[in-house]
């Protein structure tokens, strides 16, 4: 077997990270107050099926230690263990997403047990579901059986209906520390005679990303032969080593065009991941912040921490990860200043003003900059004949026609782009403000996912510095048009 089952964790003892749940779930065996229905919800690899396992074994154990774990020797729990226990079911969502698979389960869940108390249901990833499979379970799952246990399991909570939730006592499963992750990886290299290397063991711990099955996958991959070694991951993932991103961010710090396009270079001939590099640097990057607290250099890690985190967070919007990461080092080292590129850790151009104003020095701020607090708000609609102006280094004026007019060029965004159309915008100081024509543009546009979208490609398009906002239509202050003329305009535009 595989490393990850020969040690799955067979009892509560064993399970690493979620001592909460653990605790809980113990107790409700000691006391015999377990429910019909449980949700453990979590990212992959944190345990949730192994907990799911543990607890059914757990409530048809015949012989429960007093700590309320099953004790692992009587009949049912060596069945249990062999995949032998007839009355624990297993159902992967995913292949069962139809109504006919759920009432099919219903319908034999009436029937007693064959050989243990209860008869346990575990269905994992259960978003995967139909709306009218969740709905044919819904009933059972309100009065479930007395002999009858479920334990949905899922990566996708917000996938789940209410309903179901609300029928279900819920479990949200942490991602698992780096060093509980490390103290396991230990445990299984002494058991297993494994020499290793600390720093490898760190190393598998930050890719596993708090999953313990990635962990010890990685872990048996790179420990052939008895040795892990951080050097022979490195090489084999072809990450990058210490040295070449101190010496990248060197060259950053001090805008040595050479060497940064070297490096370039360099990184571009190893065809390397663009996103595991990101991560790569951004850890170095924190690493670097955290041993320089309270000194002078804080302050330059501190902005390329920012400059990369973004550049991350825009991947997935690209289409060639690497010209992203190229053309964002290319404005870093032109610029004058590596602040320019991200205006968090700078005062606002308003504050700088009120200093200078304070030292009796007039302001030297760029001319977009310095209109920023001062310039009258300006509305309207947008238009698909306003001119288009290039990006520049530090970025430009807002150009709301511009910035839709991209964003109906995105596949799978044309629903933004259409809610676009019909909205008025507003600029007040750095802030843009969408204004969604009616309630429905309103709940399509102000969510997580397409704030982030939008933020993003306007970044993207005018620079860091500008924030986007959602806000519920109101009346023009220079037309004083309704919402209706409004969204009349926009439609005779187009």
């Amino acid at each position: 077997m595989a490393l990850y089952q020969t040690y799955r964790p067979k009892d509560f003892r064993s399970v690493f990270g979620q001592a909460f749940v653990r605790e809980v779930l113990q107790n409700a065996l000691l006391q015999n107050r377990t429910v019909g229905a449980y949700l453990f919800h979590g990212s992959r690899w944190t345990g949730k099926t192994t907990v799911a396992r543990i607890l059914a074994k757990g409530v048809n154990c015949l012989a429960l230690t007093t700590d309320g774990n099953p004790c692992g020797v009587c009949q049912n729990c060596l069945d249990a263990d062999n995949g032998k226990l007839l009355d624990i079911i297993e159902i992967d969502a995913a292949s069962n997403t139809g109504v006919d698979n759920i009432r099919d389960m219903i319908e034999r869940a009436q029937f007693q047990p064959t050989q243990a108390p209860y008869k346990v249901y575990i269905i994992d990833e259960v978003h995967m579901l139909s709306k009218w499979a969740f709905n044919a379970l819904l009933k059972t799952l309100e009065e479930p059986p007395k002999h009858v246990k479920f334990i949905l399991a899922t990566t996708e909570i917000q996938k789940i209906p209410d309903t179901i939730i609300s029928r279900s006592q819920r479990y949200d499963f942490k991602r698992i520390k780096n060093e509980d992750i490390i103290e396991r990886l230990h445990f299984i290299a002494h058991r297993e005679k494994i020499e290793v290397e600390e720093s490898a063991l760190e190393l598998i711990a930050r890719l596993a990303k708090g999953g313990l099955r990635d962990a010890i996958t990685l872990f048996e991959q790179y420990s052939a032969g008895g040795v892990l070694k951080r050097k022979y991951i490195e090489e084999n993932l072809e990450l990058i080593g210490e040295d070449f991103l101190l010496a990248f961010v060197k060259a950053l710090i001090e805008k040595d065009t050479d060497q940064t396009l070297a490096h370039l270079i360099s990184l571009r001939d190893k065809s390397l991941d663009v996103r595991l590099f990101l991560e790569q640097l951004l850890f170095f990057l924190r690493d670097r912040m955290k041993d320089s607290l309270k000194k002078i250099e804080f302050s330059s890690y501190a902005q390329l921490f920012e400059i990369f985190e973004g550049i991350y967070g825009r991947l997935k919007f690209t289409p060639d990860p690497f010209l992203l990461l190229e053309t964002s080092v290319f404005r870093c080292i032109a610029t004058s200043e590596l602040s320019c590129l991200h205006t968090t850790l700078t005062p606002t151009p308003p504050q700088k003003e009120r200093e200078a104003k304070k030292d009796g020095k007039s302001s030297s701020l760029p001319p977009r900059h310095a209109s920023l607090g001062t310039e009258p708000v300006k509305e309207g609609i947008v238009s698909p004949s306003s001119p288009w102006t290039e990006p520049g280094l530090s970025g430009n004026s807002f150009d709301f026609s511009r910035f839709i007019e991209h964003i109906r060029t995105i596949p799978k965004r044309s629903f933004v782009w259409l809610g676009l159309r019909v909205s008025t915008y507003s600029e007040e100081g750095h802030t843009i403000v969408i204004h969604p024509d009616n309630d429905f543009n309103l709940s399509k546009l102000d969510s997580a996912d397409v704030r982030l979208f939008l933020q993003e490609t306007l970044d993207s398009l005018f620079g860091i510095g500008y924030t986007i906002d959602i806000r519920k239509w109101r009346a023009s202050k220079s037309t004083g048009k309704s919402s209706q003329s409004l969204a009349d305009d926009a439609m005779d535009i187009f």
